[in-house]
């Protein structure tokens, strides 16, 4: 089972080779997305729900600040003192602001809308998810911990982004996911970074390394939160995620403990270390050719890391 917060636009390409095998939850409050989105994927994947609340820390409602760039909207108001050291005012064209502008940032609108908490998705839906990605514009230490009771305890891997700098006013930063997570048995295993340069200067230097921002991070299940070791189901779904986004390490790794011999072995996955390592030939070789030979060398086989995959090289 697999929950999207923050669904526009839909879920990770990566996932779809799980779709004959996974429900599939979406959350997105924006009712016309979410429609468009339940009609595009019923058909590819075994059960998709698209929940059409915003995630929040307790369920009532709430206050959804709408900005000119739709995917920056958030129950936070944006704080426009840190978006103006990295973003540039450059006006309007068309009623439309210039991509990267300062003014993709304004909001333009408000309104109420209705918010649950992830424990009681779990309690509408009769379930506990796997996986669950989180990108809601700085609530997501809040949604977190609205599902300590059912949801957290049950989950195997989370996608979070999660900011270094507060862009909204009062939101969490990254250390306060990352004690979070820690506490709850998780450990960091990637992060793809946003790196931004310095606006405002009257005269920039015609070259600067840019900042780390925001990052979207990725985590796994180290140890259940009493502190016991992950039983063989949990280890086989881990270990499926991992394979699904090309931790193929990883993956091998957590196959390869003991308690898991046995498992395999009566479910005739004897040779699944083998298949994986020939499915991660296969990975290597078509990410070659749908980048290229010279961009293949520079960048590496990447997912999660900052210089990752394409959509166009996704397709291919």
């Amino acid at each position: 089972s697999l929950l999207d917060v923050g669904a526009r636009g839909g879920p990770y390409p990566q996932l779809a080779m799980l779709a004959p095998f996974a429900d599939l939850y979406l959350c997105e409050p924006d009712e016309k997305e979410a429609h468009g989105l339940k009609e595009n994927l019923e058909k590819k994947w075994k059960r998709v729900e698209v929940i059409t609340s915003a995630l929040g820390t307790k369920t009532g409602h709430a206050t959804l600040h709408l900005t000119r760039s739709s995917g920056l909207s958030s129950l936070f108001q944006p704080n426009q003192e840190i978006i103006g050291q990295f973003f540039n005012s450059a006006g309007m064209t068309d009623n439309e602001p210039k991509k990267g502008s300062r003014e993709i940032w304004d909001v333009v609108d408000s309104k109420r809308v209705p918010v649950v908490a992830l424990d009681d998705v779990c309690r509408r839906y009769g379930n506990v998810f796997d996986f669950i990605k989180l990108d809601t514009q700085g609530t997501e230490l809040d949604i977190l911990l609205s599902g300590k009771d059912r949801a957290m305890p049950g989950a195997l891997a989370l996608v979070v982004e999660a900011e270094f700098l507060p862009f909204y006013e009062g939101q969490p930063l990254f250390g306060d996911v990352e004690a979070y997570l820690t506490k709850e048995g998780f450990c960091l295993l990637d992060m793809k970074r946003t790196l931004l340069r310095r606006g405002g200067l009257k005269k920039k230097p015609v070259y600067s390394r840019r900042e780390m921002t925001w990052a979207h991070t990725m985590w796994v299940r180290q140890k259940n939160p009493d502190g016991s070791g992950l039983e063989p189901i949990q280890i086989h779904r881990l270990s499926c995620l991992a394979a699904t986004f090309w931790y193929f390490d990883y993956a091998l790794w957590v196959l390869g403990s003991s308690v898991m011999k046995p498992y395999l072995r009566d479910r005739g996955f004897d040779c699944v270390d083998e298949e994986m390592r020939q499915y991660a030939g296969m990975v290597w070789n078509e990410y070659a050719r749908a980048l290229g030979h010279k961009e293949y060398w520079e960048h590496g086989l990447t997912v999660w890391q900052d210089q990752g995959f394409t959509s166009a090289s996704w397709k291919a």
